[in-house]
């Protein structure tokens, strides 16, 4: 190998990784910059969701409250039991004060209690509880005893909560949206990696010219 051969060779090696260095930081910013960007998205998609889902029980609730207080439970039950056919709406369930379900959108759920780590505190006070799970954003409304519910339950009278109103809506949405971003971040670091690669093979070729011209022209 000659001193010439050796020389190119040697800046390009540092060309190389200087340049190779830079690639990889401007990527990881690139990508830190693609995933604030998916995680901002994202909350707002999970934020909607949230909304949507209250808002169909709040279009619900009334009615139901209604057909309870009149104690019309064959509407009560078709109230409910239409839940089933809106979209998104996993489960609309009343459950009694022992925490069990007798009415549901989903006949599979009756007579299944609340969940074990919320049951106590939905039973004991009227504040709502929400949580989301892989599955759905879930909602647990208390039903407060009234003096409509004491005119048919008298055994009501000590109660605080007579019943829990459960609903369960889709997160379907999310995940996909949370599948669409990881698909998109996934193109962007290849797109990167390609457009780094060529960028950084055209540059050692014309910085290969340039050198061999100058040692050429040095050397002459």
């Amino acid at each position: 190998m000659t001193l010439q051969a050796k020389l190119i060779g040697s800046i390009l090696g540092t060309i190389a990784v200087v340049g190779a260095f830079s690639q990889a930081y401007q990527q990881w910013r690139a990508g830190a910059m693609m995933g604030r960007l998916a995680d901002g998205s994202l909350r707002h998609e999970e934020s909607v969701q949230w909304d949507v889902a209250r808002r169909l029980l709040q279009a619900s609730e009334a009615s139901l409250i209604d057909a309870m207080a009149e104690g019309d439970m064959e509407r009560f039950q078709k109230l409910i039991a239409a839940q089933g056919g809106v979209p998104g709406v996993l489960e609309m369930s009343l459950h009694d004060r022992r925490g069990l379900a007798v009415y549901s959108s989903v006949p599979a759920r009756l007579k299944q209690p609340l969940p074990a780590d919320l049951q106590g505190g939905l039973l004991a006070a009227v504040d709502e509880k929400s949580r989301r799970t892989d599955q759905a954003f879930e909602i647990y409304r208390p039903v407060p005893s009234a003096q409509a519910c004491l005119e048919c339950h008298k055994n009501f009278k000590d109660l605080k909560v007579t019943g829990v109103l459960a609903y369960r809506f889709s997160t379907a949405g999310v995940v996909a949206a949370q599948k669409q971003w990881r698909q998109i971040e996934e193109d962007f670091q290849r797109g990167l990696l390609t457009l780094g690669g060529v960028s950084l093979v055209l540059m050692l070729g014309l910085r290969s010219e340039e050198h061999t011209s100058e040692l050429q022209s040095l050397t002459n």
